[in-house]
């Protein structure tokens, strides 16, 4: 009996966390080259385009509210330029979730009001095709998990692939495309 309690046990607990352990190590080492980069000109052309710059807004917001606590001396100096939100605060990266020649990409907002102790908000631009397209927001707190890798089915009905997010924390999230909002939602 007590042989069939310890076989369980480690069936069903312990097999999965080496497993989770495992697959988590090997999706760090094969996503590690992805490098994030500075936002070019037709990603913050995209950006504004899909109206999705109301995280210009917090920050200028954030900015307006610090001014409380500015000395009258700064004031004549002080500025708020989104061009250095674009230049300083967003970074991206390119992802490839449907069958087109042209890669997506993930957009890491940096800016204060969308960051957090657990990392930052962002969104997924597709940006072949005659227009621009928001496919999505999302929460990066870790690695992006490529579809190449891992068990993710290679195309869905819809077109688009899954993917996923690995938290510094130890999830693992999947966000799928729902093709009735057109969006990305996580699972």
């Amino acid at each position: 009996m007590r042989k069939t309690v310890m076989q369980c046990f480690f069936l069903y607990f312990v097999t999965p966390f080496i497993l989770v352990l495992t697959v988590s190590s090997t999706i760090r080492a094969e996503n590690s080259t992805a490098k994030w980069k500075p936002i070019t000109n037709e990603i913050k052309t995209a950006i504004l385009k899909t109206k999705q710059a109301e995280f210009l807004t917090s920050e200028l917001r954030n900015k307006l509210d610090r001014l409380d606590y500015a000395k009258d001396s700064e004031l004549p100096n002080w500025e708020f330029s989104t061009e250095t939100v674009f230049k300083k605060d967003l970074k991206y990266i390119e992802i490839q979730l449907d069958k087109s020649k042209r890669k997506e990409v993930i957009i890491e907002l940096r800016t204060s009001m969308q960051c957090g102790s657990g990392g930052c908000g962002g969104m997924i631009l597709k940006l072949d095709g005659s227009a621009p397209r928001f496919l999505g927001s999302l929460f990066l707190s870790g690695i992006v998990i490529h579809p190449k890798t891992g068990s993710f089915p290679m195309y869905n009905d819809h077109g688009f692939r899954d993917f996923a997010i690995s938290s510094d924390r130890g999830g693992i999230y999947v966000y799928r495309y729902n093709p009735k909002t057109k969006r990305y939602q996580q699972d």
